[in-house]
C-alpha cells in the first residue's frame, strides 16, 4: 500500500483506539493539581512560550532541523531493549518520580542547541515533494521530530525538578517552536505530529506551575496560537494532494478514451495495497472494463444533473465520462468538509461527524471517494490542545488571584482579576464550569456533542498556603 495510506489508516487506527477507551470509561479521570499563589510576572511575557520577533534570526530552520533528527536518529537507533524502556519510563514518570541519573543519559546538548538555533529562525520550508509526489512524498523525519520533542520533554522534567525554571522554559519554547514550524507545511499527518508535540509541550507546563515559586505563565499561555488558522491550509492540501498524485485528473473531460482508460488503471494501482499484477494484463483489462460499464449509466445521469449539456457528455468517451464523475464525487465530498472547518469546533463537529458517514449514490463505485479528507477526529484533536491551554490559563489566573487574596481562591470566575479573564472553553465556545468546595477548585469542560463522557475535562486544583 502506498505511503499515503499506511500512514493515513495508522493515524486513524491509533485515533480510534483512543475514542473506543474513551468510550468504555463512563467518567473522566479527574487532574489533580496542587499549585501555590504567585502573582504575575512583570513584565507580563517575560516567561514566553514562543520565541518573540526580535529572537528570531533570518533564515530556514528546517536544515537545521534534519540536522538535529539525524543526530537523534543515530543515537536512538543505537538504544537497546532496555534503554528504549528507561525512555518510556522517563516519559511518563511525575516530577518527583523521575529518576534524574537516567533522565541524565537522554541529554543531548548538540542536538538541544539545534533545536534551539531552529526554533528562532524566521522561516520554515521542509521543501516536501508533496506537489510533484501527492500522496506518495515520504516524510521520513516526522519520527524524528517526535523522538526530539520527547528528549526535550524530559530535559524539561529534569529542569524543573532541579528548580531550574528559566532553562525549562527555555526549553519549552524550543518545543513549542518546533510545532509551530512543523505545521508551516500543511499536511495533515504533520500537523498531527506537531499537535501531538503541542500537547507533550502543554503537559510539561502543567508540571512547572505545580512548583513551588513556578512563574505565573497566565499571558505566556495567551500569547500561544491556536489551531484554526491551520485548516483552511490543510483543507486545501488535503484535495489538492490527489492531483499532485494523478494529475490528469485535473482534467478528465479533455482525455481520450485511452488516455482515461489509462488514468483509472492507474488510481486502481494505486487504491490496490499489492499494485497492479503486470502478469495478469488480461485480468486488469477485462475488470477496468467491467468497472466503466457498472458506472457510466450513474456517471452520465449525474453529470448531466449537475449542468454539463446532454449532447456535450455524449460526445465523450465513456472512460473519461466515468472519470469525470469520479473526480466530481471527490470533489463534492472534500468541499462537503472543508466547508465545516471554516467554522469553530463547537459549530463544525457535528457537522464534520455526518460528513463522515454520509453515503451518496455511487460512492460504492467510486475508488476517490477513500482518499476524500475525513477530518472530524482531526479537528477534535487539534482543539483539545487549544482546551488545555485555556483550562492552564484559568489555573494560572486562579494562582494569581490567591497571591493577592492570601492563598484564597475565587468564589467565581467573575472574581478573577480583570488582569486576568478566564477564557472561554474553544472547544464548545462557552464558560467552563468553575466550583470550589472545602477550598478545592474544581474545572469542568463538557464532552463535546457525540463524544463519550470520558472526553470531558476535570481539573481539581488545591492551592498549598
Amino acid at each position: 500500500m502506498r505511503s499515503r495510506i499506511v500512514v493515513l489508516t495508522i493515524v486513524a487506527i491509533v485515533i480510534q483506539i483512543g475514542r473506543a477507551q474513551a468510550e468504555a470509561t463512563t467518567q473522566p479521570e479527574p487532574i489533580e493539581l496542587r499549585v501555590h499563589p504567585m502573582a504575575l510576572a512583570e513584565p507580563a511575557l517575560k516567561a514566553r512560550l514562543l520565541p518573540s520577533w526580535t529572537e528570531q534570526t533570518p533564515g530556514n530552520a528546517a536544515p537545521l532541523y534534519f540536522i538535529a533528527f539525524s543526530l537523534v536518529q543515530s543515537n536512538s537507533d543505537s538504544w537497546d531493549q532496555k534503554r528504549s524502556a528507561e525512555f518510556d519510563e522517563l516519559l511518563d514518570a511525575s516530577i518527583d518520580d523521575l529518576d534524574a541519573e537516567k533522565a541524565t543519559r537522554f541529554v543531548l546538548p548538540h542536538v538541544f542547541e539545534l533545536l534551539e538555533i531552529a526554533g528562532r529562525r524566521s522561516r520554515c520550508e521542509w521543501d516536501t515533494a508533496l506537489k510533484e509526489q501527492g500522496y506518495r512524498a515520504l516524510l521520513p523525519y516526522l519520527n524524528h521530530a517526535r523522538t526530539s520533542a520527547n528528549l526535550l520533554s524530559i530535559q524539561i522534567k529534569l529542569d524543573i525538578k532541579q528548580g531550574d525554571f528559566d532553562h525549562a522554559i527555555h526549553m519549552l519554547r524550543s518545543g513549542f517552536a518546533m510545532a509551530k514550524h512543523l505545521e508551516a507545511e500543511p499536511i495533515l499527518i504533520q500537523c498531527l505530529v506537531a499537535a501531538g508535540i503541542r500537547e507533550r509541550m502543554l503537559s510539561d507546563v502543567r508540571a512547572l506551575i505545580q512548583r513551588p515559586n513556578a512563574p505565573n505563565l497566565y499571558w505566556p499561555l495567551a500569547d500561544l496560537y491556536g489551531s484554526r488558522d491551520l485548516w483552511p491550509r490543510i483543507m486545501e492540501s488535503e484535495r489538492e494532494a490527489l492531483f499532485y498524485t494523478i494529475p490528469r485528473l485535473r482534467h478528465p473531460d479533455d482525455l481520450t478514451a485511452e488516455q482515461a482508460r489509462k488514468v483509472i488503471e492507474e488510481v486502481n494501482g494505486y487504491m490496490d495495497q499489492r499494485g497492479p499484477d503486470p502478469q495478469d494484463a488480461l485480468g486488469r483489462d477485462a475488470a477496468t472494463l467491467l468497472q466503466i460499464i457498472r458506472a457510466y449509466p450513474l456517471a452520465r445521469e449525474a453529470l448531466i444533473r449537475r449542468g454539463t449539456p446532454a449532447a456535450q457528455v455524449d460526445a465523450m468517451p465513456a472512460n473519461a465520462v466515468v472519470l469525470a464523475w469520479y473526480v466530481d464525487g471527490f470533489q463534492r465530498r472534500a468541499d462537503a468538509m472543508e466547508r465545516w472547518t471554516c467554522l469553530p469546533p463547537w459549530q463544525a463537529l457535528a457537522g464534520l461527524r455526518r460528513e463522515s458517514i454520509v453515503h451518496r449514490e455511487g460512492d460504492d463505485l467510486n475508488p476517490l471517494k477513500q482518499l476524500a479528507p475525513t477530518v472530524a477526529r482531526a479537528y477534535l484533536v487539534f482543539a483539545r490542545a487549544d482546551r488545555e491551554r485555556a483550562l492552564m490559563q484559568i489555573v494560572e489566573a486562579v494562582r494569581g488571584y490567591a497571591a493577592a487574596h492570601g492563598g484564597s481562591a475565587p468564589a467565581s470566575l467573575d472574581d478573577l482579576s480583570p488582569e486576568t479573564p478566564a477564557p472561554p472553553d474553544p472547544l464548545l465556545g462557552k464558560r467552563f464550569d468553575y466550583s470550589v468546595e472545602h477550598g478545592v477548585v474544581t474545572l469542568h469542560a463538557d464532552a463535546p456533542p457525540g463524544e463519550g463522557q470520558r472526553s470531558e475535562a476535570v481539573f481539581h486544583i488545591q492551592i498549598e498556603r
